[in-house]
């Protein structure tokens, strides 16, 4: 059902962006690699000159000793008075690449910072991919833009703790490192794919033929968003308001309406009788990791081509979203998505079951599951007879 497909929309994956300065920490020093080596050489070289009593040797020492004294200080003025202010998405897609956007501003007025790197601090709650990046020289008052593409191997919740700015200039041999802590939380959708047949209620009720008694007139939409404008867009659909504000020309983007809603069932965990506590060795976190971005998809496809959303999800905390569509549902249904944990204390059937069945809920199913049990379908066979097609 699914292929494959390692991207995901940027416009979708990413909302509001926060943009806050962070809070410095002391500078602290620390000896590189290098900087070990040349310490180590030079005390067998100090307790060589001071047994031996050669001058010339004395000279070097106090030289080498000198450069080192010169690190620390050139380092230490680099990285003090520099603020970074950090762009951060509030929420990206797994498996796919995500900017994060550091503004680095120098405030000496008179004093220019050599080799800076900045780079996040450790993470917690997931694992991801978070590079550096690099300032040659940033002149006194000086203020540039790192731009660099992230990326995250697993949904979920990823906690931020701030940004590291370190700089070993000029010999390489001691680090001065400044913490610039904000406590930001990264939320990761699931890897949305692509589905090889669309979810498309005409196309599936000619395969089938199931009529479907509810499909609006022709030409009526319902509103889905804003995008940029394209060559060939008619300028009745311009939202001249919002392009006058962000200077450049924004779309109105409509979506047919479609009468029946689409119901997404995820049962990614089953346990023994659907319990909490059950046996689970069966069912790697892999494959019920495939089946959620499976599920993530499927509602993606649903409501690109105009359908209502259901979902129902046995987890932790079992989830239960009404059939509804537009970009705003999208987003929370993926934020649902990402946060949902095992195990759960009641079966699927039990959650099915509990769910007053209005004609909001009444539509096609689509059941997501790494095992495919007697319960699921029963709750077919359950909300076919309550569904219109």
């Amino acid at each position: 059902m699914i292929a494959p497909h390692s991207s995901a929309d940027p416009a979708e994956a990413v909302s509001v962006e926060r943009m806050e300065p962070l809070t410095p920490s002391r500078c602290r020093p620390g000896l590189t690699p290098m900087g070990l080596v040349a310490l180590a050489i030079t005390l067998i070289a100090t307790l060589g000159a001071l047994n031996t009593e050669a001058n010339l040797l004395l000279v070097l020492v106090t030289l080498a000793i000198g450069a080192v004294f010169f690190n620390g200080l050139a380092a230490a003025s680099s990285v003090r008075g520099i603020t970074v202010t950090r762009h951060v998405p509030a929420a990206v897609a797994a498996r796919s690449d995500f900017p994060l956007v550091y503004l680095v501003e120098n405030r000496h007025l008179w004093w220019r910072a050599w080799s800076l790197t900045i780079r996040e601090m450790a993470t917690n709650g997931g694992g991801g991919l978070f590079p550096r990046g690099f300032v040659a020289v940033l002149g006194a008052g000086e203020r540039i833009e790192l731009r660099a593409m992230a990326r995250c191997e697993a949904r979920g919740r990823i906690g931020l703790e701030g940004v590291r700015i370190e700089s070993s200039f000029p010999f390489g041999l001691l680090r001065f490192t400044v913490d610039l802590r904000q406590p930001e939380e990264l939320i990761v959708f699931p890897a949305l794919g692509r589905l090889r047949r669309p979810m498309d209620g005409r196309r599936i009720s000619a395969q089938t033929g199931v009529s479907q008694t509810s499909v609006p007139s022709a030409g009526e939409e319902e509103f889905y968003g804003l995008r940029d404008y394209r060559a060939g867009d008619s300028l009745r659909r311009v939202h001249w308001r919002r392009s006058a504000r962000t200077g450049e020309l924004l779309v109105r983007e409509h979506v047919p309406l479609r009468g029946n809603p689409w119901v997404v069932l995820l049962d990614p965990w089953p346990g023994a009788a659907g319990r909490a506590g059950g046996d689970r060795t069966g069912v790697s976190m892999r494959d019920a990791e495939r089946v959620i971005s499976a599920a993530a998809t499927a509602v993606c496809d649903a409501l690109e081509h105009g359908h209502r959303v259901g979902l129902i999800v046995r987890a932790a905390v079992p989830v239960i979203i009404p059939p509804a569509g537009g970009r705003g549902h999208r987003q929370r249904v993926l934020r649902e998505l990402a946060t949902i944990a095992p195990p759960c204390a009641h079966s699927i059937e039990e959650i099915v079951g509990s769910l007053r069945w209005t004609a909001d809920w009444a539509g096609r199913c689509f059941v997501c599951a790494t095992t495919l049990s007697e319960a699921h379908r029963r709750i077919l066979r359950f909300i076919a007879g309550r569904s219109r097609s």
